[in-house]
């Protein structure tokens, strides 16, 4: 399935999109800062492993949305609409 540009979406999908990902890039925070928290602490307690690379590999993704997030909400403040945050 082709992905719609954003700049030919509309308003209210935008918007729709802007807060699904908000969570998404929230979720993925927090699951970021626990894996490399427990990644830390086994490679200190049981050496290195594959755990300890799991934040990296998982890094990619985040930054991923992070970049499309940016691109919408850049899309919704052109467009003239107020987001609600700052």
């Amino acid at each position: 399935m082709k992905s719609q540009p954003i700049a030919e979406m509309s308003t209210e999908v935008l918007k729709k999109n802007y807060k699904t990902m908000k969570m998404v890039i929230i979720i993925l925070s927090v699951f970021l800062l626990i894996m490399v928290g427990s990644g830390v602490y086994i490679t200190l307690t049981k050496g290195f492993g594959a755990v300890s690379i799991l934040p990296i590999a998982f890094l990619p993704l985040f930054m991923l949305n992070m970049v499309n997030f940016k691109k919408i909400k850049k899309e919704l403040t052109a467009r003239g609409e107020n987001l609600g945050d700052s």
